[in-house]
């Protein structure tokens, strides 16, 4: 196996070679374009990292896989759309960045990490970073957020507040903590979890109760509605 390698970097670097030297025979002939083309694909053939291109197929050579923070994620703004630094942000229905607020189909994300102005824009004109994390936000005055909620979800009220309760229940995070001045959450349960906390229409016991078939068949379609909800919630 180390044998053919060899001979395989070998036979490349002759084609290397002959590559470059045709380009520089160029730049002899005066055929600039042409030579530029021959050095460059020269200089990669010769000094790129020994990698498989072959797009759409296994890999069959070792490769250089680009990384970033895991913790930060990209994306494009909305149409005519302002995100401030700091307040929480979401992706709407077309992966598109805007700011949390308690609006159906909504998923939170994190917290902005700059300002962006998009105001004026077209969707995707601009982009944010974005940190996943646990951040502290300002608690609801009308919905507060409680000690005993801690290790619950939060749900959001606008883009820099929290409650414990709404209309829409699009999930904010997990609850970490509680303080006079505002609630620890941890955006990456709402990110990787669920996007709104669903309410249930379907009630235990209800079904075995049912006096009839009409009524088993109208408590199963209950049922059938609140899974679909949860499977929205966590892949929607």
């Amino acid at each position: 196996m180390k044998s053919l390698r060899s001979a395989r970097f070998l036979a490349l670097s002759l084609i290397a070679v002959l590559v470059v030297a045709f380009g520089l025979m160029c730049v002899q002939q005066a055929c600039g374009t042409l030579a530029a083309v021959g050095v460059f694909v020269g200089f990669n053939l010769m000094f790129a990292p020994k990698v498989s291109h072959v797009f759409g197929a296994a890999a069959t050579a070792a490769r250089n896989t680009d990384t970033r923070p895991g913790d930060l994620v990209y994306l494009p703004v909305a149409a005519t759309t302002t995100i401030y630094a700091g307040t929480l942000v979401a992706r709407d229905a077309n992966g598109r960045a805007v700011p949390a607020s308690d609006t159906a189909g909504l998923r939170v994300v994190g917290r902005a990490e700059e300002t962006v102005d998009n105001a004026a824009g077209a969707a995707g004109d601009l982009s944010i970073n974005i940190r996943l994390g646990c951040f502290k936000f300002d608690n609801s005055a009308t919905a507060a957020v409680d000690a005993d909620d801690i290790g619950k979800m939060a749900v959001v009220e606008d883009d820099q507040t929290v409650a414990e309760t709404s209309t829409n229940g699009v999930s904010a995070g997990r609850i970490t903590g509680v303080d006079s001045d505002g609630v620890w959450v941890d955006t990456r349960f709402a990110f990787y979890g669920p996007k709104a906390v669903p309410t249930l229409t379907s009630t235990n016991g209800t079904m075995a109760a049912s006096a009839n078939d009409a009524a088993t068949v109208a408590e199963g379609e209950k049922i059938g509605d609140d899974v679909r909800a949860l499977h929205a919630s966590f892949f929607g």
